[in-house]
């Protein structure tokens, strides 16, 4: 923890970042769902307003390159395109909710990974999030969504590649990651669109500039912000209204309801990973 979690006002202007910064990554799901264009469009737009954001905010320091900052950004380009076919394939809910299972996979792989002990909370925090996907596709199987909550859990996957990756990387190259995974998205889409012509329509391009600045760019930012002013458990926690509202956002704009199956299954998740956090909390501070 550093110096300035114990100075109040640092303290709520972290709270406030993280805060911010989650409700503005939940409007992904309603900003997807709504635009009228395709999903190699929506992560060219979004990339490239969210590249120029980080460099404004960061300077000349979200250039900087490193092999752990190329495989950080590989990590973001999976994510971020994976996240958005998922929505466009189930709903909004099933997407956010299955990609919130990314702690799962690195308490999997940590013991080995890190070489630490398994801890007897990890064992149950695992049993408990994998009962919650198995009803998630409990309630899709048969349906055209299983093909985007199995994108979805790819996603979930490729974000605890993610924070592992950022784990490794120098946190001066953290900025940088982002950056660069922007930029090599928006190499990735071009091709695409430039064989597929389906260019979006000047509307569109509109509400996709505006999505890549406040849905991505700032957010990430306030994150970033945010990290060395709070708490570990405090991030944790606050992160969490992201999953809570994104398909509160798609029920009330778009009219799209979570099943009785996605309920369950993301409040299992949610709450299993919450209750570790807060467990962790008390460890550290006894």
């Amino acid at each position: 923890m550093s110096a300035t979690a114990h100075q109040p006002q640092a303290y709520r202007q972290g709270v406030l970042a993280i805060i911010t910064a989650s409700v503005l990554w939940s409007l992904a799901g309603i900003g997807i769902k709504i635009v009228h264009a395709e999903a190699p469009a929506i992560a060219l737009v979004r990339a490239l307003a969210a590249a120029v954001t980080f460099r404004i905010l960061f300077g000349p320091q979200v250039f900087r390159l490193s092999a752990m900052t190329l495989l950080t950004a590989g990590f973001y380009v999976s994510i971020t395109l994976g996240f958005i076919y998922a929505t466009r394939l189930t709903s909004a809910a099933n997407a956010i909710f299955l990609q919130y299972t990314a702690p799962v996979y690195i308490l999997i792989v940590e013991p080995w990974l890190f070489q630490i002990p398994r801890r007897r909370r990890d064992v149950w925090t695992v049993i408990a999030c994998l009962a919650g996907m198995v009803l998630f596709f409990w309630g899709s199987l048969g349906s055209p969504n299983l093909a985007g909550d199995l994108l979805a859990l790819g996603t979930g996957v490729m974000m605890a590649g993610f924070m592992v990756a950022q784990r490794y990387n120098k946190p001066e190259y953290h900025a940088a990651s982002i950056f660069w995974g922007n930029i090599l998205l928006a190499l990735i889409c071009l091709p695409i669109l430039i064989t597929t012509g389906a260019w979006p329509d000047p509307a569109a391009i509109g509400l996709l500039i505006g999505m890549g600045i406040i849905q991505l760019g700032i957010p990430y930012a306030l994150f970033t912000y945010s990290i060395g002013r709070i708490l570990a458990i405090d991030v944790v926690l606050l992160s969490m209204l992201e999953p809570v509202l994104n398909p509160l956002w798609v029920m009330i704009g778009f009219g799209e309801r979570p099943s009785w199956h996605t309920i369950a299954g993301g409040a299992i998740i949610l709450l299993s990973l919450a209750i570790r956090a807060l467990i962790m909390q008390r460890e550290s501070r006894s």
